[in-house]
């Protein structure tokens, strides 16, 4: 997920209600404008990061604190001087964490500070307590501040230290401030800050604004950080409640019957001998305004009726609970408290970036508390991400984590959280006893489960990264009672009890890529039911059905893959990913090598088009390892399935190796279709390798088995092959005569699918021999039936193709839509090998557009591609795009390159196509080159010049420094001095003045 950018600012608030009075004829700085308040703006404009303007109020923020006092009080002197305003405008300083968000500050710290705002008076600089602390060791001479109290003001979670800064011959005495009354709440103050939640908070009070919301519930699992979301949220609202906010906490409460007590108590009163505590609580809170904050309600869940019977009776009053289940009542509105914002560890931020995810923000800060000299760096960074993402955002856990932080660096850390429950513990003993450790936190869930919801929570944990409710019914609901949990006999049962376990935030659920429902654990509450499910007798028997399901599943939806339905069951192979990795690990475990081998050949495909070549391998050698185990049709099928990766990744000895063995196999099994598929494919290899003459044997080999076993789709595909084999041979007429032969075929046998692979050849062969409108026309008919059978990929490298053909015909506007629009659906379906494709196109559309320095960085970013999943260039393509390459290199300077390269290979494929890249930094003087360069000495232009040396050599005699040519051509200075070099080997040795040599030898070489 990506973050929005929080920045630590200090805000300077000041107010603009007073008139637009004129300054006086002297009114330096502030002479840009003829009134006061224009001329603020003018001055903090110029002064400070951002300025905006809310409710007659004018927000500066500055990214050092002393530098907001110090304009506080420029502003302030300069207004009293040079002004007739009767009253001087009331200035707030504050420091926080905010997020930049359309040229304005939004969050909690703004917020505060606008509440701040409203209890200062005119006149008067007032400062938080937070903008103290961070000034109070850098006071310049002269400037003052005194101390006037501790207050309790709106919005911030605990009395504030305010504090004045006195500015000499300006009024210092003002009345206290006005602030709330400190008896209208009784909400918890908090200790250290809250991180992050901007969005929750805001969500939550403008429900709790809203006529129609009574009842709030705040859900999630243990750790989440309800009460905190809670408090805040409370906080902002105490305004809004002109009776006040009650928190009354439930936590040593377990007993429903006591929560009633529990609330009078938190009101400060005492029962009644002759009236029940529910009457009293009704009679009053009446005719009052309240919130009532009900905190950690799950214990006491079966209150829930009270709170009805309350808000019943109470026409203004409304209720916010915390809960890790929902109340189930009429009338209520649940809000589910999410884990913190987490970085994607596969692709890693910038650190700048990375200091900004919510989860990643919590661990430094709390990481501070215990090691003042904590900081994220660059080495250590990946570990910070990957620990906040082991955690699962969870704030108890991240909190707990970073406590160790005294002991252990980064690293040492992440390796210790193979197992969080036992490690995660020593919390802070100012808080209950479950949320010192993990493990208790989720104890105190699990122990308010029934026997058949904690039997159920304990064999889900079988899944990884969730499940859709038909695998749960497939392998949990067993068909021996006795072997299985009581009272799961049957599918709707489950399914209550999953509902139960995700209205008790032990389960989430989500809605799956076929529009079912699916169900996903954190990964942390996983690890905690496992242990439980080790404990139970069914263990054993819950792993195997696991597994069957799942190999079931894939073996089952393999044909999908190629058909209509493709890109929604590659996605549903994608989210089940990890369930295939776990049903390997236990099926190898239990050396069942040969169900393994059927369920690593049915995601054979799915690898492919993903680009998962590495992965795909090492299942496939770990069964290989253990081949005496297998029969020798699917240690035959394994061969040829592992060579197509093998292939992918330019493996082709490997490759070659195990079809050989393949075909032998095949062979004395006595199986065609066997031999003839690994045939195929073996001539694939060869076809890649270049060897075009041993491909062809291949493919006519393959084909003579084909048309002995009459398989027409087989035979089509061959003939469309051997068209490959001619085209590689410049054989055109021949490679389309075949390629027409098998779309004939193809066509009769309705192989939609090699139709279309058929119309994409013979467009490629038009492409060759330049017969651009052949080609436009040939990929339109293929769109329609790729379009038909919803076959993203081949749709598009279709569109690749018309962008190919248009990109000859100089449309470039056109071929840089086509091209956008076919590596949208390569990312949709995740082919990979696909994108480093259309990023090296897309940089091939660059260079003719002279964008070099965008070429470079596609072409970087595509072999940084290529190189993660193991799938370089075939051998028959490298030479086309190293001569690219090579053009690129020939246009700019060697040094400028390699940093784009490397610019490129840092970025990801979006990341890459949405980078416009400025020319490079380079150290140099910058002289001026008019002095030593014009146009009587270099006369007329030399022959030789290229017509990038011809414009950098006539802005040289204009007078230019090599900066300005340099923003002037959109170049780098070290590309104009590479320019620059080569002008001068080529001037006429009588046309160089002493001046022009001395000039070039002192700055270029």
């Amino acid at each position: 997920m990506s973050a929005q950018q929080a920045d630590t600012v200090t805000f300077l608030l000041i107010g603009t209600d007073s008139p637009k009075q004129h300054y006086q004829e002297d009114s330096q700085p502030f002479h840009a404008s003829n009134n006061w308040h224009d001329g603020t703006v003018r001055h903090l404009q110029n002064h400070s990061k951002l300025v905006f303007e809310t409710n007659d109020i004018i927000v500066a923020a500055f990214t050092v604190a002393i530098d907001a006092l110090v304009n506080s009080i420029t502003i302030q002197r300069f207004l009293d001087q040079h002004t007739n305003l009767r009253k001087l405008p009331p200035i707030v300083l504050h420091t926080g964490n905010a997020i930049l968000h359309k040229n304005r500050y939004t969050g909690t710290a703004i917020e505060q500070a606008v509440y701040l705002f409203k209890i200062v008076h005119n006149g008067q600089i007032m400062l938080s307590s937070a903008t103290y602390e961070l000034i109070r060791d850098e006071l310049l001479p002269g400037i003052q501040i005194s101390r006037l109290g501790n207050y309790y003001v709106q919005g911030i979670p605990r009395t504030e230290t305010m504090f004045q800064a006195l500015v000499e011959h300006v009024p210092t005495e003002f009345p206290l401030p006005t602030t709330l009354n400190q008896h209208m709440t009784n909400l918890p103050t908090q200790l250290t800050s809250l991180i992050g939640r901007e969005k929750e908070i805001t969500h939550a009070c403008n429900l709790l604004r809203r006529a129609d919301v009574r009842l709030l519930t705040l859900t999630g699992p243990g750790g989440a950080g309800k009460t905190r979301l809670a408090v805040q949220a409370a906080n902002h609202l105490t305004h809004d409640f002109s009776d006040g906010v009650l928190f009354v906490s439930l936590s040593s409460v377990h007993d429903p019957t006591l929560v009633a007590l529990a609330i009078m108590h938190a009101l400060g009163f005492k029962e009644s001998g002759t009236q029940s505590i529910v009457d009293m609580l009704k009679e009053y809170l009446q005719y009052k305004c309240v919130l009532m904050v009900l905190d950690n309600f799950e214990q006491v869940a079966e209150a829930a009726p009270l709170v009805v019977d309350l808000l019943s009776a109470v026409p203004q009053l409304k209720i916010l609970v915390t809960s890790r289940m929902v109340l189930r009542v009429s009338g209520e509105y649940e809000l589910v408290v999410p884990p913190l914002a987490l970085p994607d560890t596969d692709t890693l931020p910038s650190l700048d970036q990375l200091t900004q995810y919510e989860s990643v923000r919590l661990f430094i800060e709390r990481a501070k508390a215990v090691k003042t000299d904590f900081i994220v760096t660059n080495d250590n960074a990946p570990a910070v991400a990957e620990i906040c993402q082991r955690l699962d955002g969870l704030p108890l856990a991240i909190e707990l984590a970073a406590a160790r932080i005294k002991l252990f660096a980064p690293a040492a850390l992440l390796s210790r959280l193979s197992s969080r429950l036992a490690f995660l513990k020593g919390g802070t003993r100012d808080v209950p006893a479950r949320q010192q450790t993990l493990r208790g936190a989720i104890d105190w869930s699990y122990d308010l489960l029934d026997a058949s919801e904690q039997t159920l929570f304990a064999a889900i944990s079988v899944f990884a990264r969730g499940f859709s409710l038909e695998a749960a019914e497939e392998v949990c609901v067993l068909e021996q009672q006795d072997d299985a949990f009581g009272t799961c006999e049957n599918a709707g049962i489950l399914l209550d009890i999953l509902a139960s376990l995700v209205d008790k935030s032990l389960l989430r659920q989500e809605e799956g890529t076929d529009g079912e429902p699916r169900f996903v654990m954190l990964e942390t509450i996983r690890e905690y039911a496992f242990e439980r499910l080790l404990h139970q007798t069914n263990e054993q028997s819950l792993q195997q059905r696991h597994a069957y399901y799942y190999c079931t599943f894939a073996t089952d939806a393999e044909k999908e893959l190629f058909g209509p339905q493709q890109s929604m069951w590659l996605q549903r192979f994608e989210v089940e990913h990890e369930n295939f990795r776990i049903a390997l690990q236990w099926l190898l475990n239990q050396h069942d090598v040969e169900t393994a081998a059927r369920l690593t050949c049915a995601l054979t495909r799915f690898r492919l088009v993903r680009g998962h070549f590495y992965e795909g391998r090492y299942w496939s050698n770990l069964i290989l390892s253990q081949k005496h185990s297998l029969s020798k049709t699917a240690y035959a099928r394994l061969l040829s399935d592992t060579a197509l990766l093998a292939k992918m990744q330019g493996d082709y000895d490997q490759a070659e190796q195990q079809l050989d063995t393949g075909i032998r196999l095949w062979r004395e099994i006595n199986d065609p279709a066997g031999i003839a598929k690994a045939l195929h494919y073996l001539g694939n290899v060869k076809l890649n390798r270049g060897e075009y003459a041993l491909a062809g044997q291949c493919y006519e080999e393959s084909l003579a088995l084909r048309q002995t076993l009459q398989d027409v789709p087989g035979i089509a595909r061959l003939l469309n092959n051997l068209g490959l084999v001619a085209e590689n041979h410049n054989q055109f007429e021949t490679a389309i005569q075949l390629t027409e032969e098998s779309l004939h075929l193809s066509r009769q046998c309705e192989d939609l699918h090699n139709v279309l692979i058929c119309l994409l050849n013979l467009s490629d062969y038009e492409l060759k021999q330049h017969n651009y409108e052949r080609t436009i026309v040939l990929c339109k008919e293929g769109l329609a039936i790729a379009q038909e059978l919803r076959d993203y990929r081949l749709t598009s490298i279709l569109l690749h193709n018309i962008a190919l053909a248009k990109l000859e015909q100089d449309d470039t506007t056109q071929a840089q839509k086509l091209m956008g629009e076919s590596l949208k659906l390569r990312q949709k379906i995740g082919d990979k090998q696909g994108i480093a494709e259309s990023l090296e196109i897309s940089a091939r559309l660059a260079y003719k557009q002279k964008d070099f320095l965008r070429a470079t960085v596609l072409c970087g970013s595509a072999d940084a591609l290529r190189e993660t999943i193991g799938a370089p260039l075939p051998i028959r393509e490298r030479s086309n795009h190293q001569h690219l390459i090579d053009k690129i290199k020939n246009s700019l300077a060697s040094e400028e390159f390699s940093s784009m390269w490397d610019r490129g290979r840092g970025l990801t494929p979006e990341q890459a196509l949405a980078d416009k890249p400025q020319s490079v930094p380079v150290i140099h003087s910058d002289m001026q080159t008019s002095s030593v360069v014009t146009e009587h000495e270099v006369g007329t232009v030399p022959a030789g010049l290229t017509s990038r040396e011809v414009e950098v050599l006539r802005l040289v005699a204009q007078g230019m420094t090599n900066a300005q040519i340099a923003d002037q051509l959109i170049l780098s200075r070290l590309t104009v001095n590479a320019h620059l070099r080569s002008i001068y080997s080529k001037l006429d040795v009588n046309t160089r003045s002493a001046a022009t040599r001395f000039a070039f030898e002192h700055e270029l070489v």
